[in-house]
Formats: C-alpha cells, sequence, structure tokens
C-alpha cells in the first residue's frame, strides 16, 4: 500500500481463487480505493462482482478506533450485504470486501449444482 498527498494511492493484492494465487496491482483515489480496485482486477475473468454500498462506523472514539464497516455488492441478479470490522479502516474493508465476493460466488456455485442436480 501506497498512499499520500503526492503520490497515486495504490495497493497489491495476492488472492487465493479456485486453488490459483493471484498477484494483482490497483490505483485509486485513495487506498481503500486502490485496494479494491486491486481485489477486482484480481477476480476479473471469474467473477463479476459489483460494489454497490460502502459504508464505515467508527465504534470506538479516537485515532485507532475500532471501525465497521458495510458493503453491499451484487454479482448477475444477487445482492448481498457482507461486513468487516477492525483497527485498521483499509483491511476492515477488504475484509468486509472479501467476504462479499467469497460469499456471491459460494450461492453461484450452490445455484449450478443445484441446476446440474435437476
Amino acid at each position: 500500500m501506497v498512499a499520500g498527498n503526492t503520490v497515486t494511492p495504490t495497493a497489491s493484492v495476492k488472492i487465493l481463487l479456485a486453488g490459483n494465487e493471484r498477484l494483482e496491482a490497483g490505483v485509486g483515489v485513495g487506498p481503500v480505493d486502490a485496494a479494491i480496485n486491486a481485489i477486482r482486477r484480481a477476480i476479473s475473468g471469474v467473477a463479476d462482482v459489483r460494489l454497490d454500498e460502502y459504508h464505515v462506523d467508527a465504534v470506538t472514539g479516537g485515532t485507532n478506533a475500532l471501525v465497521e464497516v458495510w458493503v453491499t455488492m451484487a454479482m448477475a441478479d444477487r445482492k448481498i450485504t457482507a461486513r468487516g470490522a477492525g483497527a485498521d479502516i483499509i483491511m476492515a474493508s477488504v475484509e468486509a470486501v472479501l467476504n462479499g465476493i467469497n460469499r456471491l460466488m459460494r450461492l453461484e456455485e450452490e445455484e449450478i449444482a443445484r441446476c446440474r442436480k435437476a
């Protein structure tokens, strides 16, 4: 993760997807946007996931506050809400997005399995 007022925010991610490790980078308007764009690049071609809503709440006070991140995500005709939490807003955001992606992909796999049985 690289961020600051004189550099373009950049993030790199390493994701295990369908048994294959994928390493990607992304840029954005801030570190959270860069991390989410890196995740999008890592899953491109496998899952077409859309982030519809992003919400952050500070659960505790202070600069080291615990944050809770809620995202609403969609893939095809499915829409879900996922959550992440932690003291690091970037990692809590990544956790929420990955939880959402994993859930959407699991629902897709279950749907495919149901169709094959029918």
